[in-house]
């Protein structure tokens, strides 16, 4: 993983850790490991959380698979990998276009 990488992992998994305190009431510890069961965190809230992400960073998430998720590193990954596609898919449109 880059630097890069590692920065925008860090930024998305402080954004969701910001939307569970907010939005959920959660105190305790927001890593990796937790589960959403153990943030109490409904679908409602989730496809909140789904569509604040998406406008943050313009990268379309699908709500069933965030639904799917057990814990909040797996949707930190599944968000940091959406984004980083859409960045090489904009960055590589961008040159085909410089040519």
């Amino acid at each position: 993983m880059t630097n890069t990488d590692t920065a925008l992992r860090a930024e998305v998994r402080s954004r969701i850790e910001t939307f569970v305190r907010q939005v959920c009431g959660f105190r305790g510890d927001v890593n990796d490991d937790v589960s959403f069961a153990e943030i109490d965190i409904d679908s409602l809230e989730l496809v909140a959380l789904t569509q604040e992400l998406q406008r943050e960073y313009g990268v379309a998430l699908n709500d069933e698979r965030l639904l799917g998720l057990d814990r909040v590193g797996q949707a930190v990954d599944l968000v940091t990998q959406r984004i980083t596609a859409s960045r090489a898919v904009s960055s590589d449109t961008q040159e085909r276009g410089a040519k």
